[in-house]
């Protein structure tokens, strides 16, 4: 399913980040079609009148510029659709051109899709952007969309049709839902999270209770969102999964047949990112994903040592700006939680756009270690030492070295054929599984025991010391709803084996 969040609800005051609609009644198609006189502005723009056929996937474009809204020097000005130029010379009067954009349906990050109800439509693929003597120039803009007798659902709310911005990107970045989709609504706090989609009406309402409970722990530890009101549209997706932002959207496409806490609990940084407003990687990405992780283990009850287990992962991966700044908040949230605070508290706290010169500022004013650590922490290069990260919150890694079983053993001693490492949480798919043992395909393998699992090595180190025949918990998330099996422990005695490193997560003072 594809998920899209974003900006809605003329009803509200609106924050930055909203698409602004222009209000008075949706107007559909013909002669209730305004023209660009009708749609005039206060100030000088571009206005686009596109009229959309879902049928054929067809959009048709009335581009007309005028001369004020453009840079007062100026020799050959460009209206471009993709690879289609149109050449205006200087433009001296309001100028009209007309364009006709023939959809390709890919269900991929920026692009327009069919879905089972209509049309996601990105604006990159439809609208165009304004050349001035060779460079791209901002122009404020004015959209009406007319999608006929079809519902157009957008970051501005329901069935509005023409749209006000400070420029055509702005427009270009937006996405345009285009069909009759199954609705329901939750309000948090001051806040209205309006879902559509093409889910079962009670997938849908579980989606929405997922995703308000989130939102309300967001909101509750950072602050008001840039938006009043979020719009959510779910969608089978077409292929592997994927997550991007678009304007003030967020296009979500998660596997159709997934249990949607367990998809949704993998795919919440968009959602966090809603919240961060940054132009630095190491919060956007970073800090975002942090946020999300410690989310997701919320809805899936993990233990409370899966998020620190899961920043000792990251660790060892290669130095990555993203995997810099999610180890960079986790650092930065177990300096401050010493100190009483947190990292959601410091973010609450920034103003306006979070800079890495405003967070240091504010800390070095309060807690200067912190904000020390943390610029060391964001020194490109800088190798991260994660033990420091972890002594704050009373816990140290121990890595311990032993001869287990092989891969291919632990599967076939819990029943399983194959299993995969989840993308974002610290977890197993059960990809496939023999009869009559304690999983099934489609189970998360959460603990066995009371050791967290999110690889092999983990399911080695859980079963290193349990005879034959004893029993062991696994404790699973299946059809939505954490469980737990009982598993009988084959003899491993005398199954092929190999050296395998485990990292543990002990208490500090157990510790060698």
């Amino acid at each position: 399913m594809a998920l899209t969040i974003a900006s809605c609800g003329p009803a509200r005051v609106a924050r930055p980040g909203h698409l602004r609609a222009r209000v008075g009644p949706p107007s559909t198609s013909g002669a209730e079609r305004p023209s660009c006189d009708e749609l005039g502005a206060d100030t000088p723009r571009a206005c686009v009148i596109a009229v959309f056929d879902a049928e054929a996937g067809r959009v048709v474009l009335e581009v007309r510029l005028d001369p004020a809204a453009l840079p007062a020097t100026r020799r050959e000005v460009e209206v471009v659709f993709g690879e289609a130029r149109h050449a205006l010379g200087p433009v001296g009067e309001p100028t009209e051109l007309r364009h006709e954009v023939t959809l390709v349906s890919r269900a991929a990050p920026g692009e327009s899709f069919r879905h089972a109800a209509g049309w996601h439509l990105a604006g990159r693929t439809f609208l165009p952007a304004i050349v001035v003597d060779g460079e791209p120039v901002e122009v404020p803009a004015t959209l009406f969309l007319d999608t006929g007798a079809l519902p157009l659902a957008t970051s501005a709310g329901d069935d509005h049709r023409a749209f006000d911005a400070p420029s055509l990107t702005r427009l270009a970045d937006e996405v345009y839902e285009v069909g009759p989709l199954a609705r329901t609504s939750r309000e948090v706090g001051a806040d209205t999270l309006l879902v559509v989609g093409s889910l079962s009406r009670e997938a849908l309402g579980r989606a929405a209770d997922v995703l308000a409970g989130v939102y309300r722990e967001l909101a509750g530890s950072l602050g008001d969102s840039p938006a009043s009101a979020i719009l959510i549209v779910l969608h089978p997706a077409d292929g592997a999964p994927w997550a991007a932002r678009a304007g003030g959207a967020i296009v979500w496409a998660l596997e159709p047949a997934e249990d949607p806490v367990l998809a949704l609990a993998g795919a919440l940084t968009p959602l966090a990112q809603h919240f961060l407003r940054s132009e630095e990687p190491w919060v956007s990405e970073g800090v975002a994903a942090y946020l999300a992780l410690r989310a997701g283990a919320g809805l899936l009850e993990l233990s409370p040592r899966a998020v620190p287990r899961q920043m000792i992962r990251i660790a060892a991966v290669p130095d990555h700006a993203a995997h810099r700044g999610t180890l960079a908040a986790f650092c930065l949230d177990a300096d401050l939680t010493a100190q009483g605070s947190s990292l959601a508290a410091a973010l609450a706290a920034a103003r306006g756009t979070i800079s890495s010169e405003g967070v240091l500022g504010d800390l070095a004013a309060v807690w200067p270690d912190a904000a020390s650590h943390l610029a060391a922490l964001l020194e490109p290069g800088t190798e991260i030492a994660v033990d420091d990260c972890l002594s704050p919150l009373g816990w140290r890694a121990v890595e311990q070295a032993l001869a287990a079983p092989t891969e291919a053993a632990l599967r076939s001693a819990l029943g399983v054929e194959t299993w995969t490492e989840h993308e974002t949480l610290p977890l197993l798919r059960i990809d496939a599984a023999g009869e009559g043992g304690p999983l099934e395909v489609g189970d998360v393998l959460l603990a066995v025991g009371a050791t967290p699992v999110a690889a092999p090595d983990d399911v080695a180190w859980a079963l290193r010391d349990l005879p034959a025949s004893a029993r062991v918990e696994l404790s699973v998330w299946r059809r939505g709803a954490r469980t737990s099996r009982a598993l009988v422990v084959p003899d491993l005695a005398g199954v092929e084996r190999a050296e395998r490193a485990y990292v543990e997560l002990a208490q500090a003072e157990e510790a060698p």
